[in-house]
């Protein structure tokens, strides 16, 4: 829509509006639009007196009004697809932006290898996502088998060595029980060799008795004082006493031998104790050395098979009859390196995973610019402009100079880890790290760099009306700082304001909310051609 040429000098008046043809060569799809463009009037300044003369030297009929406001019915927003942005306060000329690509670090991905040799039954598929602890394949390995035979010969060997130990031991504590009971045996014979000494001194007193009254019988009966019978008792009296004390001196010194015999092999117990303490130990030994030859050769085939020795304990590596490879991290599965079923020897690559919850933004920023950047320095990452994704959320975290830069490119990478990672960043999705390189500076109010649109020699953006969310302002205005994506705007919006940022060039097209004749709009969208009267 075009509005005619005013003509007249000393009364202006506005002839009617003629449509204008929509130029097919420009922005196919909006002829329609164009079609219907909107129709402006003018209106005098003050609305108790419609009279033209009364504006400030110019005026218009009460027919229709110029307006810098442009209708945007649903229909139309929807037909040229606009939408908006709010104005917002920023440090536009305190703002560094570069641009780079979300990464996976290193340390998120994992690439999982058959531990032995065997045949891989897959229990994943590509593009799976897997937990700590899932299946990844399960391996029938006869590698493994081997290792069981080894693990089986070490545990026997361990058995039999530990089977001496408790025999050598058992021989020593005996010895060493027994020893203890020594004294007690040699201190039993003390009251037998008392007693019987006791006894011998009385047959000895008995026998001299007899020797002596033997004696006398003899003297008598040689002077035929004394009876033959009398000496013949007395001498078999004297026999007995002399055989009984035989008897007992025998049995004294039997027992004073054993007692000896006793004592001998209590020294001689005492004396083998050292040397049983010495075999157990050596026993000891032979067990520990059969201990450690099991429990590296258990080690080596827990870490070969991605096992905990606690999975192991208590024979439960006789009972493993497949290898199960489980995932030690979350993730996605990337890559299949093999097929279901296939013949692998060990260490061959069998899948990669990648833990997308792990990642970060690599920029790559001016050495230039180093002396505004320093490693702590807030940062977010925003989207690419336009598309679905430039109203999508940001990642924001703090930023990590890289330790060497680009001699060639003059360039120096810029990390930054999201403290929590929106939908939309993947490794090789690219982007944009805002820094602001210095918090203390004051705000300014920006727009958009897509909201703004130059028409002729101004540079105009398109405000909704606050009044009316149907209309949008046609406003001139006049920029300053621009960060490559903000610019700051001193006139014409308020912090919160929306302009708009996707159909800004067919609303231009349109023509509406403006006038060809020299004037200004008021507040409330009216035209007033010419300038104000004193009197006013």
């Amino acid at each position: 829509m075009n509005n005619d040429t005013i003509r007249g000098a000393g009364r202006q008046t506005w002839s009617p509006v003629r449509k204008r043809r929509a130029p097919t060569d420009t922005v196919p799809g909006i002829a329609p639009l164009l079609a219907a463009a909107l129709c402006f009037t003018l209106a005098a300044c003050t609305t108790d007196d419609p009279t033209p003369g009364k504006s400030g030297g110019g005026g218009a009929p009460a027919g229709d009004v110029v307006t810098n406001r442009i209708d945007i019915p649903p229909a139309v927003v929807r037909n040229l697809g606009i939408t908006f942005a709010k104005a917002e306060r920023r440090k536009v000329d305190r703002t560094l932006r570069m641009p780079g690509a979300f990464e996976s670090p290193p340390e998120a991905e994992r690439n999982y290898r058959t531990p032995v040799s065997g045949r891989v039954d897959l229990k994943i598929a590509q593009y799976d996502r897997v937990a700590v602890g899932d299946e990844i394949a399960v391996m029938d390995s006869p590698e493994w088998r081997v290792m069981q035979n080894e693990l089986d010969g070490l545990d026997s060997e361990l058995a039999a060595r530990r089977s001496e130990l408790v025999q050598a031991q058992a021989q020593c504590d005996q010895a060493q029980e027994s020893v203890k009971f020594y004294p007690q045996r040699i201190a039993g014979y003390d009251p037998q060799l008392k007693a019987i000494t006791a006894h011998i001194e009385k047959l000895t007193v008995a026998r001299d008795l007899w020797r002596e009254r033997v004696t006398e019988l003899e003297e008598l009966v040689a002077k035929g004082a004394g009876r033959s019978a009398d000496l013949t008792a007395a001498r078999s009296e004297a026999a007995g006493a002399e055989a009984a004390l035989s008897e007992e001196q025998e049995k004294r010194a039997e027992l004073e031998r054993a007692r000896t015999d006793l004592e001998i092999e209590s020294q001689l117990a005492s004396i083998t104790i050292p040397a049983l303490e010495s075999a157990v130990k050596a026993a000891q030994g032979r067990v520990d050395a059969a201990q450690r030859s099991f429990d590296l050769k258990l080690r080596s085939g827990a870490a070969q098979i991605d096992l905990s020795l606690e999975a192991l304990a208590n024979d439960a590596w006789r009972r493993l009859d497949a290898i199960t490879m489980k995932a030690t991290a979350p993730g996605v599965v990337m890559d299949l390196h093999v097929t279901n079923g296939e013949l692998l020897e060990g260490g061959d690559s069998l899948c990669h995973v990648l833990d997308d919850s792990r990642i970060r933004f690599r920029a790559r920023g001016l050495q230039s610019d180093l002396g505004k950047l320093r490693n702590g320095l807030n940062g977010r990452v925003v989207p690419p402009v336009g598309g679905t994704l430039a109203d999508a959320e940001h990642a924001s975290g703090t930023i990590t100079l890289a330790p060497g830069a680009d001699a060639d490119s003059r360039l120096v990478d810029v990390l930054l880890v999201p403290q929590e990672a929106p939908e939309w960043a993947r490794p090789g999705v690219s982007g944009e790290l805002e820094i602001v390189w210095d918090e203390g500076a004051g705000d300014e109010l920006a727009v958009p760099n897509r909201a703004l649109i130059r028409d002729g020699l101004d540079t105009v953006m398109f405000v909704r009306d606050r009044t009316d969310s149907n209309k949008v302002i046609r406003t001139v205005v006049e920029t300053g700082a621009t960060d490559g994506r903000w610019t700051v705007v001193y006139q014409g919006v308020m912090a919160g304001s929306e302009v708009v940022v996707e159909g800004t060039y067919e609303l231009k097209l349109t023509g509406g909310g403006k006038t060809n004749v020299e004037g200004h709009f008021h507040a409330d969208g009216t035209f007033h051609a010419g300038k104000h009267s004193e009197d006013e």
